[in-house]
């Protein structure tokens, strides 16, 4: 997959030494969440960003040559802390009574200098797709949160339920009379001279 890298990212990448995070933003109905790999909050992409540090994985990426939609699981484990007692409860309620699925998700990989730990530049997409399905585990004191999504690419494999006649085309664009006459053409005469 080619991207457009920067200079400084595209170096980073080429060293024998280096550090690289990930960035993960899921758009729920009531607010976009976003979590990164390392530890505190960070500012990326004129973005606030809640690190997770070892509390949080991704269950790799898979690039292939051919076309191929293939998903990522995302694991977060939540804990309380002094600030969100509750914290794991907190999470699961927004799991359980939001509508998820379809929602966007989008993971970033950003290169991080391996002494300073700062982002050398801004982040790139590594992965772009929808949520699926939202599991939870109940661990002692905490609360397991797993996420599947699929790749955007799995909308090539849906039917499309289009029909291509008036009352269809007139749902999606009220007031539009491009196949009215379709039905009239079935059986009209056309006679060439």
């Amino acid at each position: 997959m080619s991207r457009d890298l920067t200079t400084a990212v595209s170096d980073a990448l080429g060293e024998q030494e280096t550090s690289h995070a990930y960035l993960v933003e899921i758009a729920f109905d009531s607010g976009t969440t976003r979590y990164w790999s390392g530890l505190g909050p960070l500012q990326a992409m004129g973005q606030s960003w809640i690190g997770v540090g070892r509390l949080g994985s991704i269950r790799t990426v898979k690039e292939t040559k051919s076309i191929v939609a293939s998903g990522i699981v995302l694991e977060l484990m939540i804990v309380p802390t002094e600030a969100i007692p509750d914290a794991p409860d907190a999470f699961l309620n927004l799991a359980h009574t939001e509508e998820y699925q379809g929602r966007r998700c989008t993971v970033y990989r950003a290169q991080r200098d391996p002494d300073t730990l700062q982002l050398i530049d801004g982040p790139f997409p590594r992965f772009g797709g929808y949520l699926d399905v939202v599991t939870d585990v109940e661990v002692p004191g905490a609360a397991l949160l797993r996420v599947t999504a699929e790749n955007r690419l799995i909308d090539l494999e849906r039917p499309r339920k289009r029909t291509y006649t008036p009352e269809d085309q007139k749902a999606v664009h009220p007031g539009d009379s491009f196949f009215d006459e379709v039905a009239a053409l079935q059986n009209r005469e056309i006679v060439l001279k």
